[in-house]
């Protein structure tokens, strides 16, 4: 059980540094008289969208290596799975809490352990029906189907949330931005008419 740990860990390293090629949403640009405004511009509210990817990352893979490599050599580590577990489940979100979207964060944490409690659960059903006088080859063939999609589903919605972190990082950015500056209609005292812009910092 443990060579097999071992063996996804490398699967999900190269599928978490994919996730971070995933296509992103474009910088908004708003221009003030005298400045450029940019949300990627460090300020007060600021975050930054390599440190909001680096954090789901590393939290995320920080604590699969570590349970897998303190995993004992009889398979029965129940501490060391519990922290790789919290690292699939919980790590992804780390960089969407730092991005100001608490609602995103939760909301994949609760997809995620929805799909790990389906598989879960569907497991022991299959291991209920085995002791009942199933055939073991249906058993086994079963399992590892189960486990093959569960793994694939967790991979996907893991990388998925790790690669959004940057888009969550750059939306507060925007909204930040958004609330500190403003577009108005000008009328010129020589009797011109357009557009006036201003800028709280």
């Amino acid at each position: 059980m443990r060579s097999s740990a071992r063996c996804a860990v490398p699967a999900l390293v190269l599928a978490f540094s994919l996730s971070g090629m995933l296509p992103g949403l474009s910088h908004a640009q708003a221009q003030a008289p005298a400045r450029t405004l940019d949300p990627s511009e460090p300020g007060p509210a600021h975050r930054s969208e390599r440190t909001a990817y680096r954090l789901s990352l590393w939290s995320t893979m920080a604590p699969i290596f570590l349970g897998v490599a303190f995993t004992p050599e009889s398979g029965e580590g129940g501490a060391s799975m519990m922290l790789a577990s919290a690292g699939l489940l919980i790590g992804p979100a780390v960089g969407h809490f730092y991005g100001g979207d608490s609602g995103r964060a939760l909301r994949g944490v609760g997809v995620r352990f929805g799909v790990a409690m389906a598989s879960g659960l569907a497991l022991s059903l299959l291991a209920l029906d085995q002791m009942d006088g199933g055939g073991s080859d249906d058993f086994n063939r079963n399992a590892a189907t189960l486990g093959a999609a569960s793994f694939l589903a967790l991979t996907y919605l893991v990388a998925t949330d790790i690669g959004a972190a940057r888009a969550t990082a750059r939306a507060h950015n925007e909204r930040m931005l958004a609330r500190h500056v403003a577009v108005r209609p000008h009328a010129d005292p020589t009797g011109g008419y357009g557009l006036a812009f201003s800028a709280r910092f």
